[in-house]
């Protein structure tokens, strides 16, 4: 990884003052008013502290030293997503266990957190879902009832008791998967999603692309693609297969996960 975290230093060097300052500017402005398109309540849970902690999801009592590189990382994307007029981004990596989905989520939770947007979480790891697990919580229904029973999203639909952020988990393993992400479910999905909050960002959690044909089968419902690496453990091949894989994709940035640099955006 030690060509990949060199080659993001020089851009780094000169984009970090600036992001910085935006990030810590952006957490002294008041949360605007969260309104919702559509006149439904979202049910609220509120998740155990001491779960948040263990999977690594920003919560309240998280240091300053985790919570800050998401800061960065959400201002950095949001100027890349606002000049190119972006309301989705999917996190993705080319293989398992490369932290893509705590990625996503405390992605999704400091976009929510901001002054300026909301964010809507959608579990499309259809195959492994795991972010309603991440935080302790196991609603009544997935977006597998979404695909595969046409379940309204808005049964789907809870927040954890935070202004400016909704999940639409997933709980079951969905057999074809690919095969509904692919339909045209998929992109009235995303529209959905989008219409929820003003001024929100989708973010999706999709299934590492080496592994499954699942998250190139929804790819042409979004606008861009956030790809998460491990240093240590993410091969030079296998970022080169997926980088070719996504050949025609807008990809709005790479993550250096479990970082052994400390100016990175790796966390722990």
């Amino acid at each position: 990884m030690d060509k990949i975290t060199k080659a993001l230093d020089i851009a780094r060097s000169k984009r970090s003052g600036n992001d910085q300052q935006a990030a810590d500017i952006h957490e002294h402005v008041p949360k605007m008013e969260v309104r919702y398109v559509h006149h439904y309540s979202v049910p609220k849970f509120t998740p155990d502290a001491l779960t948040l902690e263990k999977n690594r999801i920003l919560n309240s009592a998280s240091r300053a030293e985790i919570v800050q590189p998401y800061k960065v990382l959400r201002t950095r994307l949001m100027h890349i997503m606002q000049e190119n007029h972006w309301s989705s981004i999917a996190v993705l990596s080319p293989t398992k266990d490369d932290g893509k989905t705590t990625v996503a989520i405390n992605l999704a939770i400091s976009i929510g957190n901001s002054h300026k947007n909301n964010a809507v979480l959608l579990d499309l790891d259809l195959l492994t879902p795991s972010v309603y697990s991440c935080y302790g919580y196991e609603p009544d229904y997935g977006l597998e009832d979404y695909f595969e029973h046409e379940q309204p999203l808005s049964d789907i639909l809870v927040s954890p008791d935070m202004e400016g952020l909704i999940i639409a988990p997933s709980i079951r393993p969905l057999h074809d998967s690919s095969e509904y992400l692919s339909t045209s479910r998929g992109e009235t999905l995303i529209n959905e999603a989008n219409a929820l909050l003003e001024n929100s960002i989708v973010v999706a959690d999709l299934p590492p692309i080496l592994v499954s044909d699942d998250a190139i089968s929804f790819l042409p419902h979004i606008d861009a693609v956030l790809l998460v690496v491990r240093e240590g453990r993410t091969s030079k091949q296998d970022i080169q297969r997926a980088l070719e894989m996504l050949e025609g994709v807008n990809i709005a940035g790479v993550v250096i996960n479990d970082s052994l640099e400390p100016a990175t955006l790796g966390y722990y």
